[in-house]
C-alpha cells in the first residue's frame, strides 16, 4: 500500500477528498505507531510550503549521496535518513524554510475535528424560516436559529459528537441524560469541547463564534491554538487563529431568549440586532435619535409592530423598501 505515503501528507494538510481519507482512517488503525510516527516527523516540518517537484529526477540527483547507495521505500524511512530537513513524496517538494513562499494557515493536529470531514454520517436536523427547539438523541437540548442545520452524530468513541455545518445553534448539555463521557461540536475550522454548559456556536464563512452563557467550554483552533472560555466570554476562529474576548452582549443570544434590552447604545450598533434576528436591512437617516434604550418581546410582537415601535421610540417614521427585506427610518 504504497499509495498511502504519497496521501498522507495531505492528509496532515486538510487536502484529503473522501476517498483518500477513509484509506487513511483504515491504514492508521493498522498501522497506529506507524502512523504516529509520520505525524511527528510532519510537525517537525513547521509551517510547510508545497512547490512542484520531479521526484524521479531528484532521486537520480539524491541517490549518489546515500550512504551504501540504498533506495528508499517509504516515506517513514526517507524521513528517518533525511531527518525531516526535506521531504520527497510522489512529485512534492516539502520546504521548512516558509519564508520564501509566504506564509501558510496552521495545521489542525490530528483529532482536533477528526469527524467533521469524515464520511461518519447522523442525524440531521435543519431550520428554515423560524427558531426549531429539538432534543440530540444523548437527551441534550438545541435551540437552531434560522437557516441553520446540524448533524447529531452520537456517541462516538466515547464522546458525543455534533457537526454544526452553517448558521447558529445554542446548546444546553445540563439536560444531558448521560453525564459521563465528552461532548464536542465540530465546525469547519474549530471544535469545541464541552464541560456541562450553556453556550451557543456561529459557524458563518470560514469563521466560527463560540459564546458562553453558562458553565465552560474549551475551543481549539489548530495544532498549538486553544482557549477555555466562562461565563460571558466568547471566541472568535478565523485563518488558524482564535482570538478570545472577555465580554459579549447578551443581545447575542436574543434570538433564542426572545428578547432585546438596550440602555443608551448607539442605534446602528442596536439596529444589528434586528436585522440579524429578522434577517432584514434597515436604514437610518441623518437626523434621527442615535441612541436606543428599552426592552423589545420578539416572540409576542410582529416585524411590523417592531419597527413601528423603533421608529416611534425614535422619533422617526417607517419607509418600506422592499417588505419582509429591506426599510429605513426616516426623518419627521
Amino acid at each position: 500500500m504504497e499509495k498511502i505515503y504519497t496521501i498522507l501528507p495531505k492528509f496532515f494538510n486538510n487536502q484529503c477528498d473522501s476517498n483518500e481519507k477513509k484509506m487513511v482512517q483504515e491504514w492508521k488503525k493498522e498501522h497506529p505507531e506507524e502512523f504516529k510516527e509520520h505525524k511527528a516527523i510532519w510537525d517537525l516540518t513547521g509551517d510547510a510550503t508545497y512547490v512542484d517537484f520531479d521526484a524521479k529526477e531528484g532521486w537520480k540527483e539524491l541517490q549518489p549521496q546515500l550512504k551504501g547507495g540504498g533506495t528508499v521505500r517509504s516515506l517513514g524511512m526517507w524521513v528517518r535518513m533525511a531527518a525531516a530537513v526535506v521531504i520527497l513524496v510522489s512529485g512534492w517538494f516539502l520546504l521548512k524554510d516558509s519564508a520564501l513562499f509566504g506564509p501558510q494557515e496552521p495545521l489542525f493536529v490530528e483529532g482536533i475535528n477528526p469527524n467533521y470531514g469524515s464520511s461518519i454520517r447522523g442525524v440531521k436536523l435543519a431550520s428554515q424560516q423560524t427558531i426549531q427547539e429539538q432534543i440530540l438523541k444523548g437527551g441534550d437540548k438545541v435551540w437552531l436559529n434560522r437557516n441553520s442545520s446540524l448533524e447529531d452524530l452520537g456517541d462516538q468513541d466515547g464522546t458525543y459528537a455534533v457537526k454544526l455545518h452553517k448558521g447558529e445553534a445554542f446548546f444546553d448539555v445540563n439536560s444531558r441524560e448521560k453525564k459521563s463521557g465528552g461532548f464536542a461540536i465540530h465546525t469547519p475550522n474549530a471544535q469545541v469541547l464541552v464541560m456541562g454548559t450553556g453556550f451557543s456556536v456561529t459557524t458563518k464563512g470560514k469563521k466560527t463564534i463560540v459564546r458562553v452563557e453558562e458553565g465552560i467550554v474549551k475551543v481549539k483552533a489548530s495544532d498549538n491554538k486553544e482557549v477555555e472560555l466562562r461565563v460571558g466570554e466568547q471566541a472568535v476562529v478565523a485563518n488558524g487563529n482564535i482570538k478570545k474576548l472577555k465580554y459579549f452582549s447578551p443581545n447575542y443570544l436574543g434570538w433564542k431568549n426572545g428578547e432585546l434590552n438596550f440602555n443608551g447604545e448607539s442605534l446602528e450598533s442596536s439596529l444589528h440586532f434586528f436585522e440579524e434576528y429578522y434577517d432584514i436591512k434597515i436604514d437610518v437617516e441623518k437626523g434621527v435619535d442615535d441612541t436606543l434604550g428599552g426592552s423589545y418581546n420578539l416572540k409576542d410582537l410582529t416585524l411590523d409592530q417592531i419597527l413601528m415601535s423603533l421608529c416611534s421610540s425614535q422619533g422617526g417614521t417607517l419607509v418600506t423598501v422592499k417588505a419582509k427585506k429591506e426599510y429605513r427610518i426616516a426623518k419627521k
